[in-house]
């Protein structure tokens, strides 16, 4: 019975193990090849959820009210570490001093730097705002750059440094 799978002569059987290597190494490319792609989708997936983590963080960011600190602090700690969230509520001394409250559009983001495991991610932000100085409706943008790591539960910002601060944007901005 073996002798009619593998043939009967040494060519038989030579082609018959040829035919054996080449399906096995076959099946190894095509198990390297799936784990390829599906690493690839795991990379693409991580860039999206640490673009969106870094969108929400720039709407909480920019979105306060003088009267409602609690509001803002509630938003940030969902996609913020302690230690960030701490350091945009240093702020609110000068917020309720000079009774600022913003709401937050959707910012542009641009991914600079991504591992897998973190991002740098650029953010221009978006937002209509009033204060002391500023009338109802005024529109102000500021660039971002923030640090978005994999932690435990979910992408996360871990640190984040105003390039330029919020400004008064003039005609033609669609914030």
């Amino acid at each position: 019975m073996l002798s009619r799978l593998v043939g009967r002569t040494p060519l038989e059987v030579g082609k018959t193990i040829a035919i054996g290597v080449l399906a096995l190494i076959s099946l190894v490319a095509l198990v390297q090849l799936a784990a390829v792609r599906t690493q690839g989708r795991q990379g693409e997936q991580g860039r999206s959820e640490a673009l969106s983590t870094a969108r929400e963080f720039a709407v909480a960011l920019t979105t306060y009210d003088y009267a409602h600190p609690d509001v803002q602090e509630h938003r940030l700690v969902s996609v913020a570490v302690q230690p960030v969230v701490q350091k945009v509520r240093s702020a609110e001394p000068d917020v309720a001093q000079y009774q600022a409250s913003s709401i937050g559009g959707q910012p542009d983001v641009w991914m600079q730097d991504f591992n897998g495991r973190s991002a740098q991610v650029l953010i221009r932000t978006r937002s209509t705002m009033q204060s002391t100085f500023a009338p109802p409706g005024t529109k102000a943008s500021g660039l971002v750059s923030c640090k978005v790591e994999q932690q435990p539960g979910g992408w996360r910002v871990t640190d984040y440094q105003w390039l330029t601060p919020a400004t008064e944007t003039g005609p033609g901005y669609a914030g």
